[in-house]
């Protein structure tokens, strides 16, 4: 009788399968993160999160996915946003995004809940997604946190946002500064020199890259957009003028006195004020005013901000904020107001700044706490030691003390798992501690072993955990 054949796996591959195995990279512009990175974002989410509540802020959830025809509302993120925005279709045929910022699904959300008391102040953390171009702290899949106010036309919503920028970026020992304009400010430049109303977009977006390309790029493709020299040089002359002056009041006025229409005015007062509050603010942050500065122009309506990193190779900005006072009041189609300002945080950005600092060897003083804080050892495998390791860490879980447990390898190896983990203590148990009720604790760090009365093991840990 002829015996079965075994084929195996391999025998089914060609050669040039078993040379070319498949690729296990992230989609590019995506990343993913080991424990000791993970353990630094959680720490920079809970200084954001801590911060968020104690200035007021409640936290929602919406939903990633979206129907398409919100997320392309004109009111939501605007046009060049959608060029960036993942788009696809279900089995159902519908047509849908991935959400590609979270301020138009709170448009969403109120519009949802139309009863929602102001002012509403709501902080929301999660994913987003854009299928943009890529740079240092730039990403497609990336993580933001923000925070807004619904209901108060008040500019001292904005001094609040900003100083608790200052004192989230303190906590994280990120040195920020500010850079802040106001929509009604720059428009009203523009009312100022006659340039016509349908290239106020046209024109701020230009002036924005003034920072990264200069003066003359920026006038070359105000000229190609076929906005006049003389509005151009009349522009100019202002924004050129207003930089001499040493304090930033000093630039906000003379604008607002060369452009002296309404909107420039009203604009200069709501900067004015914001700095005024910024004066009596716990956390001081340097703030600059710059009126090339345009961000958010198919929602944002007056104040507008960016921070900044100093001294840094990355020269995005890692935050950003201003007053969209008409988005829900059109997104949703509604008569009520909505007057609005709020504040996002990138925080793979900032996550990235953390990491230049670690490789310049400072130090990070807000790791989240690594789990577990205590490994559970039996000296040997036995029956015995393996029910009692078992319960001993089910009496610390309970305790509410992080606990590990190893059971199936050797003493040596296991402490080996403890160091390369960084936790900070075991507990060794053999048939001796077993006799006399008590446990060996070890500190991992300074190798120093104390037998203690298991009796007294939780109140042991929970004092050297506290210190």
């Amino acid at each position: 009788m002829q015996s079965a054949k075994v084929i195996f796996l391999t025998d089914m591959i060609s050669d040039n399968e078993k040379e070319s195995p498949l690729a296990f990279t992230d989609v590019k512009g995506t990343v993913s993160y080991l424990p000791d990175e993970e353990l630094i974002r959680e720490g920079i989410v809970e200084v954001f999160r801590r911060n968020f509540k104690l200035y007021g802020f409640n936290p929602v959830e919406t939903p990633i996915l979206d129907f398409y025809e919100v997320g392309a509302n004109k009111y939501g993120g605007g046009a060049e946003i959608l060029k960036e925005t993942y788009r696809l279709r279900d089995n159902g045929g519908r047509e849908l995004i991935l959400r590609y910022e979270l301020t138009f699904k709170l448009a969403k959300l109120l519009a949802m809940n139309p009863n929602t008391k102001l002012p509403f102040k709501r902080y929301e953390i999660g994913k987003a997604f854009r299928d943009g171009p890529l740079k240092l702290g730039r990403f497609r899949e990336f993580t933001q946190m923000d925070v807004d106010t619904i209901g108060s036309k008040d500019m001292f919503a904005e001094a609040e946002l900003i100083d608790m920028t200052a004192k989230a970026f303190k906590e994280l020992d990120l040195d920020v500064y500010i850079e802040l304009n106001s929509r009604k400010l720059l428009y009203g430049l523009f009312e100022s020199v006659n340039l016509c109303e349908e290239s106020f977009v046209d024109a701020a977006l230009s002036l924005d890259k003034y920072k990264k390309i200069g003066a003359e790029e920026v006038i070359e493709e105000l000229l190609k957009k076929e906005i006049s020299k003389d509005c151009i040089n009349s522009m100019f002359g202002t924004l050129n003028k207003a930089t001499e002056f040493e304090s930033e009041e000093q630039k906000i006025r003379f604008i607002a006195d060369s452009a002296k229409t309404p909107l420039a005015l009203e604009g200069a007062k709501e900067l004015e004020q914001i700095l005024e509050y910024c004066k009596s603010n716990a956390n001081h942050i340097v703030v600059k005013i710059n009126p090339t500065l345009s961000r958010g122009l198919s929602y944002y309506t007056g104040p507008m901000w960016e921070v900044f990193l100093t001294n840094s190779m990355i020269n995005c900005s890692i935050a950003a904020g201003g007053r969209w006072d008409n988005m829900i009041t059109k997104f949703i189609e509604s008569d009520k107001e909505y007057p609005a300002v709020g504040a996002a945080f990138g925080l793979d950005t900032i996550y990235e700044a953390v990491k230049e600092k670690r490789a310049n060897k400072v130090e990070i003083k807000f790791f989240c706490e690594s789990s577990p804080k205590v490994l559970v050892l039996p000296v040997k495998q036995t029956p015995i030691l393996v029910n009692a390791v078992t319960t001993l860490v089910s009496k610390l879980r309970k305790a509410g003390i992080s606990s590990d447990l190893i059971v199936d390898q050797k003493l040596r190896k296991s402490m080996e798992y403890a160091n390369k983990n960084a936790i900070p203590y075991s507990i060794i148990l053999g048939e001796n501690e077993l006799s006399r009720n008590a446990v060996t604790f070890r500190d991992m760090k300074s190798g120093e072993e104390i037998e203690i009365p298991e009796n007294e093991l939780v109140n042991k840990i929970k004092s050297k955990i506290a210190t």
